[in-house]
């Protein structure tokens, strides 16, 4: 995690989110009287951290900001993708811990979690809704899933507190409530067809893959958290 990895994310946010996270981070430096820590954590959401504070003898709060970039060949339909996920999570958490280490944990996260593609040919050709064309027809074909909710519920349960004094071990085990996904899919007509019927028609043929690839992804409701890390407590 880098400092433009933070500041990236930050910009991802709205002015509201700013006014929140300043207000916790005020909290936070009010709270390190009684107690207070850093976390570093990994796990679906990606790699980050979390500042945690006391704010009643059963109850921390946390802000943490998590982040991670993945390439790979996605080759299991009829074109080759180079794809590229991209998880960026902003989170304005509460822990309520009335048993020992275990606890139950809310709050909100800010994400913005895509996975972008870019088409390649496949054996020298594509295939749009089972209909081919060669690679001098298409100009290019890129697309986009992402979750819904951009400000997503989280509901979970976990172990250790952030703000817990000395070096410790703590997990998250939960769900964002993504909402569901919505899809892109941009397919360009390449020099051979374009202004061409042919051009109008694969046109028509890339808007039924989205919607294919719509119905597939429509009921991805939620997110799975995983997260495990160490934090230092003061």
């Amino acid at each position: 995690m880098t400092c433009r990895d933070i500041f990236s994310a930050l910009d991802d946010v709205g002015g509201a989110m700013k006014a929140i996270l300043a207000t916790m981070m005020l909290m936070g430096v009010a709270g390190m009287a009684s107690a207070a820590g850093v976390g570093l954590r990994a796990g679906t959401t990606g790699v980050g951290g979390d500042i945690g504070f006391n704010i009643a003898p059963t109850v921390d709060g946390r802000v943490g900001w998590s982040g991670l970039n993945y390439n790979r060949t996605i080759n299991d339909t009829d074109v080759d993708y180079d794809g590229r996920l991209r998880l960026r999570n902003l989170s304005a958490l509460v822990d309520f811990s009335p048993m020992g280490p275990f606890r139950l944990t809310g709050g909100l996260v800010f994400a913005n979690n895509k996975l972008k593609v870019t088409g390649k040919p496949k054996d020298g050709t594509y295939t749009f809704n089972n209909r081919t064309y060669t690679a001098a027809e298409i100009g290019s074909a890129t697309g986009e899933v992402k979750g819904k909710n951009s400000v997503a519920p989280y509901l979970g349960i976990g172990y250790g507190r952030v703000a817990g004094t000395g070096i410790n071990f703590y997990a998250d085990l939960g769900v964002m409530l993504a909402g569901g996904s919505k899809t892109s899919l941009n397919v360009d007509c390449g020099t051979a067809i374009a202004g061409t019927p042919q051009c109008t028609q694969l046109q028509a043929d890339a808007e039924e893959e989205r919607r294919k690839l719509d119905d597939k992804v429509r009921g991805f409701k939620v997110w799975p958290v995983i997260n495990l890390g160490v934090t230092i407590g003061f």
